[in-house]
């Protein structure tokens, strides 16, 4: 299995919804995560510092001292220097009494009360517990001497330059006593390091990572020379975990060996040196390995490497050069003392000395609880740590009077681009405040001068309860910032968690890392999940197949609003004459309509998030049948006038609220599908819309028209009273909570009730909701954001040329091809067609763009599973989809305008009128979809605030293409509004640009609100 998609099949379920992110900074939930913690048993088996020790400045009297009564401190250092196990002493003391009561004897004579092997056969056993560790053979591994000698003794043999081949590649920023081994190394055979060594370094200074492809373009680059790459598996000071597989296997490509420095990769990540053919690796034990200040180091050589040929007549055994020791030797000679070196197989020939043993058991002692935890388990926990530390960190609301948060985090915001450090660069001159600040409160982490502190929590010892509490520090007037403290009872930042279904205290809350901004929900480690397990959740508990019938449905509904403002082309010149009215007067009833269409979902959209979908949906259909009912009984053009409005009104907000049932069930990888399903349906409504609005005019009078509509929603309200579930995630979260009385379909009610007979428990309902009339004033905060505005503005203004285009076929193709109602009709059907194929295809394309940017950054991408999109460039996955669309359907209304200018055989206009529908409907499409993506938990408001812009613009649009025809004629007319749509294409630029930053401003800014006002709140409890 490859090193990366390893860790992202370890990285499953989705991230917080918006409602835990503030929750996630209590010490309740932080318990919870522990009591749910799988490893949470072996923090007693080490002894952590006291903040009384770290204070002391004697020694303490014991270690281990009753916690309750001297806490331990918060410690972030393993990365530097692990803490010590508390078998290490046992182990260390059964050793010198061996020696001291058995003396030369304890080499080879295991007695009855010793736990350990014999002294000869210590590295032996150092190995066998070391293989696992680093996904090695046995065989593959010593554990001996220190890292540093080790590459040494491991260049000696690997790095074989000659007049062509000579150079070696490493970081540019690699651990200094690395650079000093490979300088030295290349020195000793006559090369000069000014030629040899190749440096690798970042791009950009001030985010010093090193993307694969960079490395693998230098290898490339200095391949012809290179006789030996050596890089860190995880780099010292930003805590990047490169992808050791993919570089190894490249280098291999080259003819080019390499190994790998695993000194903060070892006990930290899950290494599979063997599987992913490294050749040589070393590493030391006292980070996260827990040997103590320098401990015996590690290395390890492939077996192909390792393999001592055997000898045939009159010749020698073949085995790999090397500088040769005693312990290396054959185990069958290595007492005979011979002087012909024969080694061992594998890494233990490379052995020089025999092992300190006092040294090999402070290895060993740590070493059994790793082969009890499993790397796996540390692996999986370890992403959950550094993810909820960089959460709490770079959530952490900003104080008022900064602009931007004073630290920066250096290390790969990708989980499976790091590994349990976090560094972080301050501000000049913060670094000695913040380090003073923690010493106080005893956090210990370490920091790389001038500006950089490293935090890095072990996950053997260190809990999720050591990080959720923080303070804003003031630091010396000299400075006007203010930093988050990690202090008392610490910090720790960013991941993604979903909290229990059941109520905190009651069932723990379960955390996994991925890097994923849109909404998680509750989730337990119901009956089927092994306890403590970090849980593969999915984002929706809707089936496969209940999503599906969502989806239609959320996209039956969706027809309606159109398909009521298309039905009624056809009829209008029979309208007008009915009643009396000329055809100016008659606009006005698409322009009223459209502004009705714009304002209702301000409303019912804030309604829909919070009391549920289902309730807006019956609300709308309520409303929308008794004006088609009032519409069909009307004799006067003010009646129409009104129960248009009212028409509007109640089949508008059905759009907003189908993107809000999409946002409920889909993720954001197949939300481009998702919403070119639900935008089919009201795409066909212009598609069919105008055809049935002509048969019914024609043939039956325009009176049927709304009789029609009455008839059709009824067929609709059906199914969904009985069915539809209620998918607000505000409401019954992922699926899985019941609803209230009123958000539950007619089975889901006569379900409940049953089981309520037969005395069968149900789970917790969902919380009861606070009605509050629906506060219009959100969605218009949506509008006012400045990713959002040019989105919308964009969007409205493709809208409005589309209106512009459809509402002008019926007079125009009246006068010039002296079409009839029905005939008028059948002309829209082209545009309906190539619209809904659109919003088929469309989707598909979002979905494959939206993979391919994730898979190119080298993103998990897992089905029903989120992914973060605060580190996601949205904004360019789905606009680039968009620009295309755009440029053909504003082309395609200027020829439409020159055709009608010139009066050219209607076939003409009318196939343009499909490629219109098809490119016009997928530029909709994306926009509608990024605006699910930046709004997931506020879709229907989202969806309003489109809405409002788009249907404004598109009535004063609606109100001036007859004057501007008039003034201008077809041709120039039309050319107008294809130029004004192409002048939203900087717009989109800019929003790719400058979108993720203004996105990110704008979490920051809700957070900060929502987090005072959860403070306010519970202080007011407090107080009370």
């Amino acid at each position: 299995m490859g090193s990366r998609q390893h860790l992202r099949d370890m990285r499953t379920g989705p991230p917080l919804s918006y409602e835990d992110d503030i929750r996630a900074y209590k010490k309740e939930y932080a318990e919870a995560l522990d009591a749910q913690d799988p490893l949470r048993q072996f923090r007693d088996e080490f002894l952590i510092p006291s903040k009384q020790d770290l204070k002391r400045k004697g020694l303490a009297v014991e270690e281990g001292c009753d916690e309750s009564s001297d806490p331990r401190c918060i410690y972030f250092c393993g990365n530097s220097l692990g803490v010590q196990p508390r078998k290490t002493r046992h182990y260390i003391e059964l050793y010198l009494r061996t020696w001291a009561t058995k003396g030369v004897t304890g080499h080879f004579v295991p007695h009855e009360d010793q736990l350990l092997p014999p002294f000869v056969d210590v590295d032996t056993a150092g190995a066998k517990l070391m293989a696992p560790v680093v996904g090695a053979l046995q065989s593959e591994v010593a554990v001996m001497g220190t890292l540093t000698a080790n590459l040494h003794l491991l260049m000696a043999s690997f790095y074989r330059p000659t007049s062509e081949k000579y150079k070696i590649i490493l970081e540019g920023k690699a651990f200094p006593s690395d650079h000093y081994a490979i300088e030295s190394q290349i020195r000793h055979h006559n090369f000069s390091p000014k030629e040899a060594m190749v440096l690798i370094e970042p791009e950009n200074v001030d985010l010093p990572i090193l993307s694969t492809e960079q490395i693998l373009k230098v290898i490339d680059d200095n391949a012809s020379s290179t006789a030996l790459i050596l890089l860190s598996a995880i780099q010292f000071y930003t805590g990047q975990y490169f992808d050791i597989e993919r570089i190894t296997a490249h280098a291999h490509s080259k003819g080019i060996l390499i190994g790998w420095d695993c000194a903060h990769a070892a006990g930290n990540v899950d290494l599979r040196l063997h599987e992913w053919n490294v050749d040589f690796a070393a590493w030391c034990t006292y980070k996260y390995i827990n040997s103590g200040p320098g401990g015996m180091a590690g290395l390890f050589v492939h077996e192909k490497h390792g393999r001592v040929d055997e000898k045939q007549p009159d010749s020698e055994e073949t085995f790999r050069p090397r500088f040769a020791g005693w312990w290396g030797g054959d185990l069958k000679t290595r007492f005979n003392m011979e002087n012909k070196f024969v080694p061992q197989p594998g890494a233990a020939g490379f052995q020089l000395s025999n092992p300190s043993v006092l040294d090999m058991n402070a290895v060993v002692a740590s070493l059994e609880i790793f082969n009890r935890a499993t790397m796996e388990e540390i692996r999986k926990k370890s992403l959950n740590l550094t993810g909820y530390l960089e959460h709490l960190l770079m959530k952490y609301p900003l104080d008022a009077s900064l602009e931007e948060k004073p630290f920066t985090l250096i290390t790969p915001s990708n989980p499976t681009e790091r590994g349990a450090q976090l560094s972080f660069r301050l501000r000049p001159g913060l670094l000695d405040s913040v380090l003073r600040h923690l010493e106080e409160n005893s956090v210990v982490i370490d920091e790389r001068k001038p500006d950089v502190i490293r935090v890095a929590p072990a996950p053997l010892y260190n809990t999720y309860t050591e990080a959720p509490h923080w303070k804003w520090i003031s630091l010396p007037q000299k400075t006007p910032y203010h930093i988050i403290l990690l202090a008392e009872k610490s910090p720790m930042c960013l991941c993604r968690l979903h909290s229990g279904k059941a109520k905190m205290g009651t069932s723990a809350p379960t955390v996994t890392a991925t890097a994923d901004p849109e909404s998680a929900q509750n989730t337990s480690g119901g009956a089927g999940n092994r306890s403590g397990d970090v849980a593969d959740v999915d984002y929706s508990v809707f089936t496969i197949s209940q999503r599906r019938y969502i989806v239609f449905m959320a996209s039956w509904a969706g027809f309606f609003s159109p398909v009521s403002s298309q039905i009624y082309f056809p009829a209008l010149n029979t309208l007008a004459r009915d009643l009396h009215v000329p055809n100016s007067l008659m606009n006005l009833t698409l322009t009223s309509y459209m502004i009705f269409q714009g304002l209702s979902p301000m409303f019912i959209g804030d309604f829909a998030d919070k009391a549920g979908r289902r309730p807006a949906y019956i609300l709308c259909f309520t409303i929308y049948i008794a004006a088609n009912i009032g519409l069909a009984l009307q004799n006067n053009y003010a009646a129409l006038f009104v129960l248009r409005c009212l028409q509007s009104a109640g089949s508008s907000t059905t759009i907003a609220l189908s993107s809000g049932v999409v946002s409920d069930v889909a993720t954001a990888s197949r939300r481009g599908s998702y919403m070119g399903f639900v935008t089919a349906g009201s795409l066909l409504g212009p598609s069919i819309g105008p055809v049935i609005g002509g048969l019914l005019s024609q043939y039956l009078g325009w009176r049927a028209i709304f009789w029609f509509l009455v008839i059709f929603s009824g067929a609709f309200m059906i199914p969904f009273l009985v069915i539809f579930p209620e998918t607000a995630r505000g409401v019954v979260g992922d699926g899985s909570l019941p609803p209230q009385k009123w958000n539950m379909s007619l089975m889901n009610y006569l379900k409940s009730r049953k089981a309520s007979e037969e005395g069968v428990e149900s789970p917790a309902s969902s919380p009861k909701q606070k009605l509050k009339f629906p506060n219009p004033f959100q969605t218009l905060a949506i509008v006012c954001q400045k990713d959002t505005i040019i989105i919308l503005l964009s969007n409205a203004i493709l809208f409005a040329g589309f209106y512009d285009v459809s509402a002008t076929i019926p007079s125009i193709y009246n006068d010039l091809y002296g079409l009839d109602d029905l005939q008028i009709g059948l002309c829209y059907i082209p545009f309906g067609l190539g619209a809904s194929i659109a919003s088929i295809l469309n989707g598909s394309f979002l979905d494959r763009n939206y993979r391919r940017i994730a898979t190119k950054m080298g993103l998990p991408l897992v089905k029903n599973r989120h992914t973060d999109l605060r580190n996601f460039p949205i904004e360019k996955a789905r606009l680039q989809i968009a620009f295309p669309m755009l440029s053909i359907g504003s082309l395609c209304i200027l020829a439409f305008g020159w055709c009608l200018n010139y009066g050219v055989h209607l076939a003409a206009p009318t196939s343009i009128l499909f490629i219109m529908g098809l490119t016009l409907t997928g530029a909709f499409n994306t926009v509608s979809t990024l605006l699910v993506d930046l709004y997931p938990t506020q879709a229907a408001k989202a969806t309003a605030a489109n809405n409002i812009v788009r249907c404004l613009l598109g009535a004063g649009a609606t109100a001036l293409i007859d004057p501007m025809l008039s003034a201008m004629g077809r041709g120039w007319c039309f050319t107008f509004i294809a130029l004004v749509m192409l002048s939203t294409s900087p717009l989109l630029l800019w929003e790719i640009h400058r979108g993720p930053a203004w996105r990110e401003a704008r979490r920051q800014k809700d957070e900060a609100k929502k987090l005072a006002g959860e403070m306010s709140t519970g202080d007011e409890k407090t107080l009370r």
